[in-house]
């Protein structure tokens, strides 16, 4: 992803789709740059 120059703000989805079909979503802003995803809990 890019964002204009200065801007150090975006927006994100994530969506795991499990084993079962099932699927979570996660939203955020963020500005680090940096995502890091770990596991998906159970609730």
């Amino acid at each position: 992803m890019t964002v204009p120059i200065g801007q150090y703000d975006y927006e994100y989805t994530i969506t795991w789709i499990l084993k079962n079909g099932e699927r979570r979503t996660a939203q955020g802003i963020d500005s680090t740059g940096v995502l890091f995803v770990d596991k998906v809990s159970d609730g």
